[in-house]
């Protein structure tokens, strides 16, 4: 299931000497204030990664096209639909105006992801008929404080104001009602789980897991099921298609008249 929506446009030029092609494609909300949206954001990495990008001229792998659809911020809407596959985005409640979550729907099946936030009704109308919900749940207070060596009144603001504690997050799942819930951003660790499901399980006691990096969930018409992937950190990356869809290549670039001095050769 991806849960990331609004990435680096170009990422790196490593990934296009690995064999990426164009067009890369970014989804997300436009944001209340231009500066803070989704475009912005992506521009920006542009500027970061600009003198990469150029160095790929001439290159095979050479890639840049971008295409951005912002999305808007405060009202659900479907912002992708292709093979079969729907997405659908809406608000939630997190710091600044402008944040987001989303639906997946395919074959019958659907996810919902929450993205950070504070309990939402948005969200919790988003889960109509969904089999999993993944949703954002802090450590509690008492955890954070003292893991992160903060005073108590400032995780609980944290945890509170800013995010869904892990009684909120019961309260969420009992109202949405999806097949299965599953938490993240959280770190899993002896001192905060124990705690977490107890306060969430006081409100909720239906099917619920803690997910982390590679979680994979198998859903079917007959269960949800909850497995952590095993990758093999030393292969190499897959290659892309050779097809390109962007705009022509570049020429290469000269290289200064002084590097022919300066180079060593053998």
């Amino acid at each position: 299931m991806p849960t990331t929506w609004a990435t680096c446009p170009r990422c790196c030029g490593a990934l296009a000497k690995a064999g990426r092609r164009d067009p890369v494609e970014v989804w997300g909300p436009a944001g209340e204030d231009d500066h803070l949206g989704t475009l912005a954001y992506a521009q920006h990495l542009d500027a970061a990664h600009a003198w990469d990008m150029k160095s790929l001229n001439g290159h095979p792998g050479q890639s840049g096209a971008c295409h951005h659809h912002r999305s808007p911020h405060d009202r659900p809407e479907v912002v992708y639909q292709r093979n079969g596959v729907t997405i659908t985005s809406f608000p939630v409640i997190h710091i600044h105006n402008g944040a987001v979550g989303y639906r997946l729907d395919y074959a019958g099946r659907s996810v919902v992801f929450s993205g950070d936030t504070r309990p939402c009704n948005y969200l919790v109308d988003a889960c109509d008929g969904a089999d999993l919900l993944v949703h954002e749940t802090f450590p509690t207070a008492a955890v954070l404080s003292q893991k992160a060596g903060m005073p108590l009144p400032v995780a609980e603001m944290i945890v509170h104001g800013a995010h869904t504690s892990p009684a909120m997050a019961g309260k969420v799942f009992e109202r949405a009602g999806a097949r299965m819930s599953a938490m993240w951003h959280l770190v899993v660790d002896h001192e905060t789980v124990g705690p977490v499901f107890s306060e969430m399980r006081a409100e909720h006691d239906g099917p619920v897991v803690i997910s982390q990096d590679l979680t994979v969930f198998n859903i079917t018409k007959e269960s949800v099921v909850a497995r952590q992937a095993t990758i093999d950190p030393f292969r190499l990356a897959s290659r892309g298609s050779l097809e390109r869809t962007g705009p022509p290549d570049e020429p290469a670039l000269e290289p200064p008249a002084w590097w022919a001095e300066a180079l060593i050769t053998d």
